[in-house]
C-alpha cells in the first residue's frame, strides 16, 4: 500500500528521516507546482533520483554523487505539492549511496 500525503502536512526532510528510520525501499514521487521528481530508496538510503531532464543513477563517481545530492536537495526544497511512496523491491547492483541525514 502506498504512502501518500501533502507537503503542507509533512515536510520533505521529515519524510526522508521517517523513511530512513523504518528502512523503507521504494520510489518516492513528488508532484509540486515547482516541478516533478522521484527519489528511489533502498532500505532507507537514497540510491537514485529522476527529474524531468533525466535520471541520475547510482555511481561511485564523486561528481555524480554530488550532483545527486544537489538534485535531491532541490526536490526537498519544494514546500507545496503531493507525495507518494510506492513500496518496491529495489535491486540495484551496489549498496545505497546517500544517507538522507547527510542532506539535512
Amino acid at each position: 500500500m502506498p504512502l501518500v500525503g501533502d507537503l503542507r502536512d509533512m515536510k520533505n526532510f521529515d519524510l526522508l528521516k521517517f523513511l530512513k528510520r523504518i528502512e523503507r525501499s521504494g520510489i518516492l514521487t513528488i508532484d509540486s507546482p515547482m516541478g516533478h521528481g522521484s527519489v528511489t530508496f533502498k532500505r532507507g538510503m537514497i540510491v537514485s533520483v529522476t527529474v524531468p531532464s533525466g535520471s541520475l543513477p547510482e555511481s561511485q563517481n564523486e561528481s555524480t554523487i554530488e550532483k545527486l545530492k544537489s538534485t535531491v536537495r532541490h526536490i526537498l526544497s519544494w514546500e507545496q505539492g503531493k507525495f507518494k511512496l510506492e513500496p518496491a523491491d529495489i535491486r540495484h547492483g551496489t549498496e545505497a549511496l546517500i544517507d538522507p541525514e547527510e542532506l539535512l
